[in-house]
């Protein structure tokens, strides 16, 4: 497991062109790595790993792979992983919209309640 205060990047300003792919991949890490982060019962906690070795290496495979590369400049679509059972790894990664997004996740359980 990786720290992130041991991972250096400097993607981390508002004002750089990559710093709302940093956010997605920031957003995968915790997802994986944190427990506390609510994301983590539905990547971390079934087993989904974090395979990049940091988040700078994330980002710029995201900037290089040109089905990627359109998170740069459109800030609507999602980081979604193409299979949804598969880690957060090169190849297992695609742009989406939020609905594409909304149909490739497990389906939550859904809450049943007592009168």
């Amino acid at each position: 497991m990786h720290s992130l205060k041991k991972i250096f990047h400097g993607y981390r300003s508002k004002g750089h062109p990559y710093y709302y792919i940093y956010v997605k991949a920031l957003n995968a890490w915790h997802a994986c790595n944190s427990p506390n982060n609510p994301a983590w019962e539905y990547c971390g906690k079934k087993g989904i790993k974090f395979m990049f070795g940091s988040l700078k290496d994330m980002v710029d495979y995201i900037v290089k792979e040109p089905g990627l590369r359109i998170l740069v400049f459109r800030k609507d679509l999602v980081l979604n992983r193409v299979d949804k059972n598969g880690n957060y790894q090169p190849g297992n990664l695609r742009a989406a919209t939020r609905s594409e997004h909304i149909r490739n996740r497990m389906p939550r359980k859904s809450k049943k309640y007592v009168c």
